[in-house]
């Protein structure tokens, strides 16, 4: 069951993609900031790691990425801490399945 912030979220407008901007170079601008604030830290606050979250999901207009995001927040809203590394690979993984996206993307435009 979803929580309502995420319900709410998920009926959000996502920022206007432009054929010229990648999923990928939208994340980044969020995701290499974030790994440069909490690379060297080994507990990260719940809250921070959501707010992280909440401005991915607003950045993107990809369902499935949308999808993914919501549900790594749902799986940390009732933590009190969340550990740095599990942090950093949910930021990879984030911008993985975006340049898979921009990739599947520029193949139906190329089709």
């Amino acid at each position: 069951m979803h929580s309502t912030i995420i319900n709410d979220l998920r009926t959000a407008r996502p920022v206007a993609s432009s054929c010229l901007t990648s999923q990928r170079s939208r994340l980044s601008t969020i995701v290499l900031p974030a790994i440069r604030r909490i690379d060297d830290q080994i507990l990260l606050s719940q809250g921070q790691c959501v707010d992280i979250l909440l401005d991915l999901y607003l950045a993107t207009d990809d369902i499935g990425l949308r999808w993914s995001i919501g549900e790594r927040i749902e799986e940390i809203r009732g933590l009190t801490v969340v550990l740095g590394e599990d942090m950093l690979a949910d930021l990879d993984a984030i911008l993985d399945i975006a340049e898979s996206t921009d990739a599947l993307e520029a193949g139906f435009r190329a089709a």
